[in-house]
């Protein structure tokens, strides 16, 4: 079993060798305040990333609004920010770890021992720092060609296989059910998906317990899970959730932006089951 991802500020005393890595992002924020939100305060020593331009990749036809970016690209970006692939990483946002998790999921993909913080900065008491970390670029690491075989479906590749897994939506109750969808041109989820929103599952602040997450994610697993949201964001919080409960679950690519990028694709607004 690979080991739980989630992690409480404890690891900070424990492991002083972690690189800290902040992310700050909100859906239809500009950039520039994703950044002026970090240089208003952050972590001691914690690196900015910005989510768009490391974690996310040019447009393609099916990749919905935030396609992944390359293996190498993401190698060549953290080395510009002097992020060190060879050692560990803790991953940090100011929205519970849901948005981190995107950084997680690569990280941990390139095979960089990763941690994603339980909670967010909010978890975090103390200090916080107004002058920007910044380390020497590093030549870039070597990288895989592609992300590893399995961690990644694609909406065609589900579309043929919809009644052999089951899909994990991340997204709030309302946009699933197709009562309101403020982003995309259709509403509602992929046939078949089950609910198990973000904003429900981190109400208190933190993510499920491991025990809590087992009840999650074991009677499900008995196919295999493949983590959807809006555009593949916050559904790796989902992938670091099932780690957590011992369940791989792989990310489905341009989530629900991608599936409905084709309008002959077919939509669902009725429970199909409850994960959440």
């Amino acid at each position: 079993m690979r080991p739980d991802p989630i992690v409480t500020p404890a690891i900070l005393e424990e492991r002083p060798d972690l690189q800290i890595l902040e992310v700050r992002w909100r859906l239809g924020t500009p950039r520039e305040a994703h950044r002026a939100a970090y240089d208003a305060g952050h972590l001691p020593g914690a690196v900015y990333v910005d989510l768009e331009d490391v974690a996310t990749g040019p447009h393609r036809p099916g990749r919905g609004r935030h396609p992944l970016p390359s293996p190498k690209h993401v190698a060549a970006r953290l080395a510009d920010l002097g992020v060190d692939l060879a050692a560990p990483c803790l991953v940090v946002d100011d929205a519970t770890g849901m948005h981190a998790a995107r950084l997680w999921w690569l990280l941990d993909a390139l095979g960089v021992e990763a941690y994603l913080l339980d909670g967010g900065l909010a978890a975090i008491e103390g200090p916080r720092c107004t002058t920007p970390c910044t380390r020497p670029p590093l030549p870039p690491a070597p990288a895989l060609s592609s992300w590893p075989p399995g961690s990644v479906w694609q909406v065609d590749e589900l579309a043929r296989h919809l009644e052999e897994v089951v899909v994990l939506d991340a997204r709030a109750r309302e946009r699933y059910l197709g009562h309101t969808e403020p982003i995309d041109p259709l509403a509602g989820h992929i046939p078949g998906s089950r609910a198990m929103p973000l904003d429900e599952l981190l109400a208190s602040g933190r993510f499920p317990s491991p025990e809590e997450a087992r009840v999650l994610f074991e009677p499900l697993a008995s196919r295999p899970l493949v983590a959807s949201c809006g555009s593949g964001i916050t559904a790796c919080a989902l992938v670091a959730l099932g780690r957590r409960a011992g369940v791989e679950v792989a990310l489905l690519e341009g989530s629900w932006s991608g599936w409905c990028e084709d309008p002959t694709r077919p939509v669902c607004t009725l429970p199909c089951g409850n994960a959440g």
